[in-house]
């Protein structure tokens, strides 16, 4: 998470299916939607349709625009053809993307109580609202989207019954079933503080290279690539000297050239670094290769290995980069 990257909840709970009538009145204004026009379409009083504008915005599922309310435009005419019944499905893509949750989520799937999650939850991130409310906001959440079952004990679902006993072969082949498993997967190997160091976007990329790589292995190296890429550059405008351009840098080999030349890294992870970058050129991210002329095929096993070695390789560098732990 970035410092930009701020999350609150107002104190009043929300149903989740309001939201969306709320995103589906938007969507359906032929202008900009102000507060009062809203209230009157969900048919609800006005502290409470202010939670739902500001849950809206917090999901990144509507924003401000300068003459009143819009939404994403990536479901505008998804909700507008989605049934009431139909709209969770909707919901569950955003919510996941919404960081507070996924660490709830997270927490849950340790074996920690909702109580508990909550609280952490609300330690890291500072929502500005009671432990008891975000935990009710979020288990509406989740329960509506189909991601949490609610019951004496919640769980999140597609996740087995003792997740802390499973084997790493085990959670990875979980994690390919869905995206939600797959962020839970990645949070795990990474661990809450190198996902909220990470931005958005890089996180986002290995997701993606998890769930790509059996049916499109070169997009999946391409976008692995590219969190590395990322959080490299993270890395040097974090604890880079001023005395390398990093700015300059064209890739994964000149950036591990460069935080080596900082000893931010020890050998191994030069080598890591330099085994991700001459990876990445022929099978993700270069046409034909320059001695033959002919394009490498990739297979979907390289590709996941690619995966997984990228992740471990962005744990093992941050480890070592801020608190000179060796780890693999």
């Amino acid at each position: 998470m970035t410092d930009e990257d701020e999350y609150s909840l107002y104190a009043r709970v929300v149903k989740p299916d309001l939201v969306l009538e709320a995103v589906f009145g938007i969507a359906e204004s032929p202008a900009p939607m102000d507060p009062d026009s809203l209230q009157e379409f969900i048919d609800r009083e006005e502290r409470y349709t202010d939670a739902v504008i500001h849950l809206a915005k917090e999901l990144n599922m509507a924003r401000e625009a300068p003459a009143g309310l819009v939404v994403d435009p990536e479901i505008e005419d998804e909700i507008k053809r989605a049934s009431p019944d139909q709209r969770f499905v909707i919901l569950n893509r955003y919510v996941q993307r919404y960081e507070p949750f996924t660490t709830f989520s997270s927490f849950i799937n340790k074996g920690y109580s909702a109580e508990a999650a909550a609280r952490k939850v609300n330690s890291l991130y500072q929502m500005n609202i009671a432990d008891s409310k975000l935990k009710s906001q979020l288990l509406n959440l989740g329960e509506y989207a189909e991601i949490i079952s609610v019951g004496d004990e919640p769980r999140v679902t597609g996740i087995g019954e003792d997740p802390l006993s499973e084997k790493y072969v085990e959670d990875l082949l979980t994690a390919l079933q869905s995206e939600m498993s797959a962020r839970l997967f990645l949070e795990d190997r990474l661990g809450e503080d190198l996902v909220r160091y990470l931005d958005h976007g890089s996180f986002e990329e290995l997701i993606a290279a998890l769930r790509l790589f059996e049916d499109e292995p070169r997009s999946a190296i391409a976008a692995a690539g590219r969190a590395v890429e990322d959080f490299q550059r993270d890395l040097a405008a974090d604890y880079g000297s001023e005395d390398r351009d990093y700015q300059s840098a064209s890739g994964i080999g000149q950036l591990t050239m460069h935080l080596n030349g900082d000893d931010l890294m020890m050998k191994r992870h030069l080598h890591g670094g330099n085994y991700l970058g001459g990876m990445r050129n022929p099978s993700g991210g270069h046409g034909k290769d320059t001695e033959t002329l002919e394009r490498w095929d990739v297979s979907s096993e390289v590709a996941l290995e690619y995966v997984l070695a990228a992740t471990h390789y962005i744990r093992s560098q941050y480890r070592y980069t801020t608190e000179l732990k060796q780890i693999l």
